[in-house]
């Protein structure tokens, strides 16, 4: 039997669009916005989901958050810092040195390492275990998402850099486990690429404002391409996000305010409208 899904419920509170959502332990989510405070929620029986912790520690919008071993979380801000969190909400680490705002964060497969992308053009590596930043990948053009893959290597993306009335050179990048040292770039986005989700026993997925999802082997070879329609100007939609369920299959959000669901094949199985963009 095919599986629909539709809206379940909302969770209202934020004051600012929200930038990102992670899924906890224990029937947690926690919600980063653009109201410079992340909030934790936790599922319940009657309403959906109700707030559990609200944190007011941020300086500016909350725009990364990534669950971490056990019950707890990392949050970036657009303050350059990342935080890590309890369940309960209590900051339990500060992590400093990216130079602007972090829009993304990973963690390694064996939940060791902490990942990071900025606006200042790098990626971070960190110890989860002293806190400490153990490498810097530099290069990138502007904004950066990270992703670690089975093996321990990583793959970042970027979102170019402007040359004239053009934005260009979007690249994946593809760096060694331990050495963190370049081993090769791909440019087959069209637009900047937004984001990046491992997909178990296959590879990962990237998505693009050039409106494609990229599902791809752990090499980077595309499997399948999978594209939103063009919007009313006849330029593709962004895809801003992306993320992969239990049972295989791919969710991508885009600012034509949809949710689209599709198999690892490519094909479209659902469009789910959103009161709002995504």
């Amino acid at each position: 039997m095919a599986v629909t899904f539709d809206v379940n419920c909302e969770l209202r509170g934020h004051e600012g669009a929200v930038r990102c959502i992670s899924a906890l332990p224990n029937d947690l989510l926690v919600t980063g916005a653009m109201d410079s405070v992340a909030r934790v929620w936790l599922r319940d029986s009657t309403s959906g989901f109700v707030e559990s912790a609200t944190i007011f520690d941020h300086e500016h919008w909350v725009t990364a958050t990534v669950a971490l071993e056990g019950d707890g979380f990392a949050t970036g801000s657009m303050d350059k810092n990342i935080r890590l969190f309890d369940a309960q909400g209590q900051r339990v680490g500060l992590l400093q040195g990216h130079e602007d705002g972090v829009i993304s964060l990973a963690v390694s497969t064996d939940r060791k390492l902490l990942l990071s992308g900025s606006w200042d053009g790098t990626a971070r590596v960190w110890s989860l275990e002293t806190q400490q930043c153990l490498h810097v990948l530099p290069g990138h053009e502007n904004g950066v998402c990270v992703l670690g893959l089975p093996d321990g290597s990583l793959v970042t993306g970027s979102t170019g850099q402007q040359v004239g009335n053009s934005v260009v050179d979007f690249k994946l990048r593809f760096w060694a486990k331990d050495t963190f040292s370049l081993i090769k770039t791909l440019t087959d986005h069209q637009g900047p690429i937004r984001q990046l989700a491992l997909v178990p026993d296959i590879g990962f997925v990237s998505c693009s404002n050039d409106g494609s999802i990229k599902l791809r082997t752990l090499d980077g070879v595309v499997l399948a391409s999978m594209e939103h329609p063009l919007n009313a100007e006849g330029k593709p939609g962004f895809v801003l996000g992306v993320c992969v369920l239990s049972n295989g299959l791919l969710v991508s959000a885009s600012e034509d305010c949809t949710a689209r669901v599709w198999s690892q094949d490519g094909a479209l199985l659902q469009t789910v409208e959103h009161p709002g963009g995504l």
